[in-house]
């Protein structure tokens, strides 16, 4: 039996209204599935950043500052997926900066297989790149994500965003082009 959305919505409408106890209601009802989505950003991360839960209670800090006004369920898991990624990044950066004095080391894309970036210390550079991506193209952003964070397959990808298998393939190869090319052009700089 599917879970009832209505009182999802009505917290969701609640929290835009600046009701905090609303968001303590959201975060209670939802913490299995946040947590879950947690651990996974952090699976994609080097360990020892922060604990899935350590990553939820920044996610419920930010949105107790900004109380987003987010209409239903789906607009909700969006705006929290982008936020724990930012998050969980940010995250990243920190400790990178500490570890290296402030330094980030450059990298190229070019002859590099992307999936295997998921790991290494240019994840902070991919990500700021696929920042600017996003800005640019966010469905070849999206793109990037699942096929690489996610390692989802092309036809995932489109189930995932409800384009074709073929759309996923054009717009794959021309999302490697545009990261190579961005990061080439930070390179330089």
């Amino acid at each position: 039996m599917a879970e009832d959305p209505r009182p999802i919505t009505d917290l969701l409408r609640r929290l835009g209204q600046g009701d905090r106890e609303g968001l303590d209601e959201l975060v209670g009802l939802l913490y299995t599935t946040l947590r879950r989505m947690c651990r996974s950003h952090l699976g994609r991360l080097p360990a020892g950043l922060l604990t899935p839960t350590a990553l939820l209670h920044e996610l419920y800090l930010d949105l107790a500052d900004r109380f987003p006004d987010l209409p239903n369920r789906q607009k909700f898991f969006a705006y929290a997926h982008r936020a724990i990624e930012h998050l969980a990044v940010s995250s990243l950066r920190k400790s990178k900066a500490k570890k290296r004095g402030g330094d980030q080391r450059q990298v190229s894309l070019e002859g590099v297989d992307l999936p295997d970036l998921r790991d290494g210390p240019e994840i902070v550079m991919v990500f700021e790149v696929l920042a600017r991506v996003e800005e640019q193209d966010p469905e070849l952003a999206e793109i990037v994500k699942l096929r690489v964070f996610d390692r989802l397959s092309e036809r995932a990808t489109a189930e995932e965003l409800g384009i074709s298998r073929k759309t996923v393939q054009k717009q794959w190869i021309a999302a490697r082009s545009l990261l190579v090319h961005l990061l080439g052009a930070d390179r330089r700089t």
